[in-house]
């Protein structure tokens, strides 16, 4: 079985040396895949130094591309299972297995490493209403439950690689949006429970005035998506 960790990583200098250190005996059951996307610090000159595989942006093209195209190289490979990993050192690897697990036990073809699986208190206000709304849109649209839509910590099989690869997926903000397009493609999703740490450095991408501006822009692609056909969307096995 074929298994790696992808990590798209922008201008993450200060933390992938670490982040990479802490996947150190990780290595050989899993392929470390890095997509640095454009960055223009040292973050690529950091890589070098570590044996993983790396691939690179010529030009920053956002987050939902880097991600794509780190999984298109691995569907293409034959994987059976990504990883898909922070560089900023907020997701923690002992829940690299348990995801993975959880994966193969279930069934699942997306297991998502929730925050937020009993309650939202970890949450600051702005976060847990945008929380809370994107849940309840998601519920509304597909009647599946899920209390982390915005987490980037999952495990993804086959069948959700070529999901995420397809052109169905949106790459500007591929959070409650896509996970609404995966399950209206019929991918099976579910959650357990991690507990994320503090980013080793720089701030969330949802960092102030742009949280608003994620916010509008994420509920605008929602409501595309919920638009589309589920015809249209089913995916074969």
């Amino acid at each position: 079985m074929k298994k790696a960790i992808l990590i798209p990583v922008f201008n993450e200098e200060k933390s992938i040396r670490r982040v990479l250190e802490s996947l150190n005996n990780y290595r050989g059951e899993f392929d470390i895949v890095v997509v640095d996307d454009g960055s223009y610090d040292r973050t690529s000159e950091i890589l070098s130094d570590f044996d993983v595989i790396r691939i690179r942006h010529c030009v920053n093209s956002g987050y939902g591309a880097a991600l794509q195209t780190g999984l298109r190289y691995l569907y293409d490979r034959g994987y059976d299972y990504a990883v898909l990993f922070d560089g900023d050192g907020q997701h923690p690897h002992e829940y690299i297995e348990p995801l993975l697990s959880e994966a193969e036990k279930s069934g699942n073809d997306i297991v998502i490493g929730s925050r937020f699986t009993n309650d939202y208190r970890e949450a600051g206000l702005f976060k847990m209403l945008a929380l809370k709304l994107f849940s309840f849109i998601i519920y509304l649209a597909t009647r599946v439950i899920i209390r982390d839509p915005t987490s980037g910590f999952k495990c993804l099989n086959r069948r959700a690689m070529k999901y995420y690869i397809s052109d169905v997926m949106p790459l500007s903000f591929p959070d409650a949006d896509a996970l609404i397009l995966a399950i209206k493609s019929g991918l099976r999703i579910r959650e357990i429970g991690v507990q994320m740490r503090e980013r080793i450095s720089g701030r969330s991408m949802h960092y102030g005035m742009r949280a608003f501006t994620y916010m509008f822009n994420m509920l605008f692609s929602i409501l595309i998506c919920i638009l589309k056909s589920d015809r249209d969307l089913r995916m074969e096995d």
